[in-house]
């Protein structure tokens, strides 16, 4: 399980490098606009957040073998995977559509929004057991 886990990270990784080296050549070739590399590695960075954010949710505390699994806490997994999937989708429409200038500073609010609406959530009650 590891080893695919570790397998799959690391042919990422690859695949982000080749893909950033690319748009960089492609940049100086002159085949792409100015600002494109930017806003393909903007997207990459997005989609990034997007694939790995199921699997962070898992290992979050609450989630071992050992430890009581509530349906508060699964609820509270699932609404952590969900938000951070969606502020990287988010972060990559940013990245496709906003002007290069602000691109930067609105993904960045996107991806902020997302941890402060599970930070709200976790804060406000989400992760525990429902009352009453």
């Amino acid at each position: 399980m590891i080893t695919r886990n570790v397998g799959f990270a690391l042919g990422f990784a690859a695949f982000l490098i080749l893909v950033s080296l690319a748009a960089v050549l492609a940049d100086r070739q002159g085949w792409i606009g100015t600002g494109m590399p930017d806003r393909i590695v903007g997207v990459l960075i997005g989609l990034t957040v997007a694939v790995f954010s199921n699997p962070a949710a898992k290992r979050l505390p609450g989630a071992g073998d050992g430890e009581a699994r509530t349906a508060a806490h699964a609820a509270f997994r699932r609404f952590f995977a969900l938000t951070l999937v969606l502020a990287g989708i988010g972060y990559s429409m940013v990245w496709l559509f906003a002007p290069v200038a602000l691109a930067p500073w609105i993904a960045v609010g996107v991806m902020l929004a997302g941890f402060v609406i599970i930070g709200l959530r976790g804060v406000l009650g989400g992760a525990r057991a429902p009352r009453g």
